[in-house]
């Protein structure tokens, strides 16, 4: 459902009511489509997510303006899954909370929304989107006296700033170096000619190094691994090569003294190995989540996942086993950590430093343990996960819907839902629902949306259980499908 063609000069065009027509002509039945179309608009138990974003350096008759995008998500009859929606775009120089929280009401109001339908906020983390929630929880609350759902930041966002302060703690010197490895030969034919003529000599595939943005630090990954497969090559290039062919101005250039001072230490190759290893961990996260499909069920697995594989390195198994009894608080107390000589580093990476004295190794060690730590408590201060809104979404895995408190995780659920909902009604129905024939092996939001089980009476069997889940499946896992639209939008806009 891309609404990236729709994006508006003038802030506003409203296309909610263009998407619900185009929805009616792909089915047979079209006034019965618009009826429903127009349930999810205005009927009491429908609700939706309002996504908004801001993003600098668009121009607009020379003058420097931010482009602040509003989002609509919602569930789309007759499909697999839920619908963003585009629904204004707003122009705007000062980026204020006061001055985005009125754009957004008056977005909603525009496109013959309510608040009164509005599940939740989404905002990327930035701190006056903090002020931004808190004025339109305030402007909700005065039409129904429920809160919006707050799930917390973009995890996306989260994952980069937790990998950015852990690289802290090993060394900004690392990422410095793969920035000038990248500018050095950057438009610089003469130098890459150079380096081409080394590369074949000793046998190194003849590639061009990638670009790290420091804005997005998760483009280490990729920078590193290229670096790492011209290691030797560059290396020679660098301490042997170019002081003798290359002139001062080159010897004395900020790049070159950069790699140079960082080639120059013994653990340089250790440490590159294990920024490469350590940003495995986050990407492979924010990859999953930058998909578009519900994924807010599978959330918490994820968030999971992504500290154990933290703690596993560096703590004393017999303390993790069970994440549920964690003391997140306490975790990392120094009865709980392993001695530095047992960290788990890798086995490449352990081998890089096998050589190094004992002292340097252990400086190593100490500052992948403080990496570590600092990026997971990170985390779960962004994202607090023992007893939290994510821990009980996790029931909408299929895959945990026959699991022993797979009833009060969804009673916390619907605790949290700021309509009135029945429910008894809901557990009742989830409680048979349970033994069914279905294959719950599946862990995709389609599972949710393909059920069609009908009563003796040709009626929806389960109506109200499936109203509720898909309206939590709309729940926001991140600003994936809104930074879309600006890329999109890039290519639209003057």
């Amino acid at each position: 459902m891309s609404s990236g063609r729709d994006i508006c000069i003038d802030g506003r065009h409203n296309i909610v009511a263009r998407q619900i027509s185009s929805w009616a002509k792909i089915h047979d039945d079209a006034h019965i489509f618009c009826l429903v179309c127009q349930k999810v608009i205005k009927d009491q138990s429908d609700f939706c997510k309002i996504e908004q974003h801001a993003e600098g350096k668009h121009h607009m008759h020379q003058v420097n303006t931010k482009l602040n995008l509003i989002q609509l998500k919602l569930y789309a009859p007759g499909t697999s899954s839920s619908a963003d929606l585009h629904l204004e775009s707003f122009f705007i120089g000062h980026a204020t909370a006061e001055i985005l929280s009125d754009h957004i009401l008056k977005s909603i109001n525009n496109s013959g929304l309510t608040l009164n339908k509005l599940l939740m906020l989404s905002a990327d983390g930035p701190n006056v989107n903090k002020k931004v929630f808190r004025l339109i929880n305030e402007k909700v609350k005065e039409v129904r006296n429920k809160e919006l759902i707050d799930i917390g930041s973009c995890n996306i966002h989260v994952m980069h700033n937790a990998f950015r302060k852990g690289l802290q703690k090993v060394g900004n010197e690392c990422a410095e170096f793969v920035i000038s490895v990248f500018y050095f030969f950057n438009d610089w034919p003469a130098r890459r000619e150079d380096y081409a003529a080394i590369q074949t000599k000793m046998g190194i595939t003849n590639h061009n190094f990638l670009k790290h943005v420091p804005t997005r630090w998760l483009t280490i990954e990729p920078a590193i691994t290229r670096i790492l497969e011209q290691f030797e090559s560059l290396k020679y290039y660098v301490l042997n090569y170019l002081p003798k062919h290359a002139a001062k101005t080159t010897l004395n250039s900020s790049h070159y003294l950069q790699m140079k001072l960082f080639l120059k230490k013994a653990d340089c190759k250790a440490t590159l190995q294990y920024v490469k290893d350590f940003s495995q961990i986050f990407s492979k996260f924010t990859a999953f989540f930058q998909r578009e499909e519900p994924l807010i069920h599978l959330m918490f697995d994820q968030l999971k996942e992504i500290l154990m594989s933290m703690f596993i390195k560096i703590c004393k198994q017999e303390i993790i086993i069970d994440f549920s009894k964690l003391d997140i608080n306490k975790i990392f107390a120094s009865e709980n950590l392993l001695d530095l000589k047992n960290i788990d580093l890798g086995d490449t990476t352990k081998e890089l430093i096998r050589n190094l004295p004992e002292k340097d190794q252990l400086q190593f060690l100490s500052k992948v343990k403080d990496s570590l730590i600092t990026s997971a408590t990170y985390i779960v201060y962004q994202i607090p996960l023992i007893q939290s809104t994510l821990r009980y979404l996790s029931v909408l895995n299929p895959r945990n819907v026959k699991n022993n408190n797979a009833n009060r995780y969804l009673r916390k659920c619907l605790e949290i839902l700021p309509y009135e909902v029945d429910i008894t009604t809901v557990l009742d129905e989830f409680k048979l629902f349970k033994l069914e024939d279905l294959d719950f092996s599946k862990s995709s939001s389609s599972f949710w949306f393909e059920i069609d089980i009908q009563d003796s009476e040709g009626n929806p069997k389960y109506k109200t259980l499936l109203g509720v889940v898909k309206n939590l499946l709309t729940l926001s896992h991140g600003n994936a499908s809104v930074e879309q639209g600006f890329s999109l939008s890039g290519h639209i806009l003057p």
